[in-house]
């Protein structure tokens, strides 16, 4: 039997922890380490403290005392950002110098129980949500097509394999795909459900409720984004990983777009719990250096993801002009990623948007079909997805002897 002990005032988190019973687990909560004395200490193999009794000194005389008291226990230390971002900064890297195992801040109550028991019980653990790949889209900067390669890449992704997409909009303050695919208002959308992200209640079958069918493409199920801008903040962690929990059992795949304002839940709850993140940035100096490095390089960083853990797709690539002198391996080497696809600025796409006719655009001989196929090719491949069977060509020779009843 393995002891564990937890040290946080969050009843929450308290919850989520016992919330899968084990039999080889057994725990004990107190609310303040003043609390936890040598007795409930004794034998303990792990404890879990959260960061708030402390600043960086006093954390590491805490944690020294506890190991004269209990030797062999390892504490895991919950790190918040309650702290001014210096003291965070301070914290983690004592952590990271003592060798302490840590659960990095940004995450649900469910998402630190998670983390948790991955520590205690070694991430050799087979997680099956893998098996259904959540892959996040997020821009560098807005309005440089984000939506165009997250949606598009969907739709190719649902006709060219076997595998039920879904495609969710969680940019959460500038949503706009329901007029690029001239819907109105009417649709079911983000922000309709949230008495059902709010109660913790959103089933598969539900979900499924509030997406839209595409005729043209039966295996593909779109979620519009939220329409009330000014309610963006009301999301929290624990609604959106709800929400991302039951896009993982209602689809094979699920395609996620986010803002590229790392201010809210959506965005950072997405990037977190992604199998795949794909960064789509232009060729702008201010876009791919300092909106890439400001926003995501650095905030990233603050929640334990790495630039390199993300691909990058560059848009609105300009065949001539000063622009076109700045090359992909010139924006690689800025950001530290692996480009996977490159999309050509082309005049009339803004035209197709504003009139409602994305899915003509993408459902017609457009080039910009033939550039999106390198992120959809790149996705089917790291993701084992089955592509669809290639109708076998009949021969002309087969075909003349079947007509001369031959065979």
């Amino acid at each position: 039997m393995m002891k564990l002990v937890m040290l946080a005032e969050d009843d929450g988190l308290k919850e989520e922890m016992l919330r899968i019973p084990r039999t080889d687990e057994e725990w004990t909560f107190f609310r303040h380490p003043d609390a936890l004395g040598p007795e409930a200490a004794s034998g303990a193999d792990f404890i879990v403290v959260s960061d708030r009794y402390f600043d960086d000194v006093s954390l590491l005389e805490w944690v020294e005392r506890l190991q004269e008291l209990v030797p062999g226990c390892r504490p895991i230390v919950l790190l918040t950002n309650r702290h001014h971002a210096a003291a965070n900064e301070r914290l983690l890297k004592l952590c990271l110098g003592h060798r302490l195992d840590y659960v990095l801040p940004g995450r649900s109550a469910q998402g630190v129980a998670e983390a948790v028991h991955s520590i205690v019980h070694g991430s050799g653990r087979k997680d099956p949500r893998k098996e259904r790949p959540l892959v996040v889209f997020v821009g560098s900067t807005p309005n440089i097509g984000t939506t165009v390669v997250s949606f598009g890449t969907a739709l190719q992704l649902a006709r060219e394999t076997r595998h039920m997409v879904g495609y969710l909009c969680l940019n959460l303050k500038s949503s706009k795909l329901y007029r690029y695919l001239g819907r109105d208002e009417s649709i079911s959308a983000l922000d309709d459900m949230r008495a059902d992200l709010r109660s913790r209640s959103l089933t598969p079958e539900r979900l499924l409720q509030y997406c839209e069918t595409l005729p043209e493409v039966p295996r593909l199920r779109i979620l519009y984004g939220n329409r009330v801008r000014e309610q963006a903040e009301y999301f929290t962690p624990e609604e959106i990983e709800h929400l991302l929990e039951a896009a993982r059992r209602a689809f094979d795949i699920c395609l996620v777009e986010v803002s590229a304002y790392w201010d809210n839940a959506a965005t950072v709850c997405a990037v977190l719990r992604a199998d795949r993140r794909i960064a789509v940035t232009t060729q702008e100096l201010s876009h791919f250096q300092e909106d890439l490095q400001r926003w995501l390089k650095t905030v990233a960083a603050m929640y334990g993801v790495e630039a390199s853990s993300f691909d990058l797709v560059v848009t609105q690539r300009e065949k001539s002009g000063l622009l076109q002198d700045i090359r992909l391996k010139d924006i690689r080497r800025e950001a530290g990623m692996q480009i996977i696809g490159e999309i050509q600025r082309h005049a009339q796409l803004g035209e197709y948007l504003n009139q409602g006719r994305l899915l003509e655009l993408l459902n017609g001989p457009h080039a910009i079909n033939r550039e999106l196929s390198g992120v959809t090719q790149t996705l089917i491949t790291l993701c084992g997805l089955m592509r669809q069977p290639v109708p076998a060509k009949r021969g002309w020779r087969k075909g003349w002897l079947s007509r001369a009843g031959t065979i």
